[in-house]
Parts: structure tokens; sequence; C-alpha cells
């Protein structure tokens, strides 16, 4: 990389890219060592999508209490989802099995 961007001009997109990958570095051989690891954000970004979206319609849930509850449904919603679960068959089998659960 040092050789060939010494003949790059100071603001080319080479040149803007092959010092985002320097800058980034030891992030990017943890990619490379970790196939886990994602090499973008776009999953994350599209998580955090729906809450920032639905701020000014959640603002003004009845209560406190109604907020929690919402984020609980929400928060379950999004890790179906995440899974690949579908979301309408498992709150059927959580409703269906808090009808006949007891407490310990």
């Amino acid at each position: 990389m040092d050789a060939r961007d010494q003949h790059e001009l100071p603001r080319s997109t080479l040149r803007a890219g092959v010092n985002y990958l320097r800058n980034r570095w030891e992030a990017f051989e943890r990619f490379l060592e970790d196939g886990r690891i994602s090499i973008d954000s776009n999953r994350t970004e599209a998580a955090i999508k729906g809450p920032v979206m639905g701020k000014k319609t959640w603002l003004f849930l009845a209560s406190e209490q109604a907020g929690e509850t919402a984020a609980i449904f929400y928060t379950l919603t999004m890790s179906c989802k995440r899974h690949c679960i579908d979301v309408q068959a498992y709150f059927r089998d959580v409703f269906r099995r808090i009808r006949t659960a007891t407490s310990a």
C-alpha cells in the first residue's frame, strides 16, 4: 500500500480509501480473523431505524407502564425477526401458554 499511494493525488478517491483502511486496520484484521463479524453495520442500522422513526408516535403513550409494555413487545418482535421466527406464531404460542400457566 505504501509504495502505490505515494503516486496518487492527495485528494483522490483511491487515497481516501487507502487512508480509511489504514486508520481502521486493527478492526479490519479482526474482521478477517472472525467470520462472525459483519463487514458493514447495515443490520444494526436497520434495527435502530424503527425506534428512531417511532419516537414521535410513541411520545404520547397513555402512561409510563404502557411505554414499558410497548418496549417489551417491540424487543420481542425484533428478536423474533432477527432469528427468523414467525412473530405471529410466537405470540400465539406465548399467549396460549400464559392462559394455562400457573405461578411459581
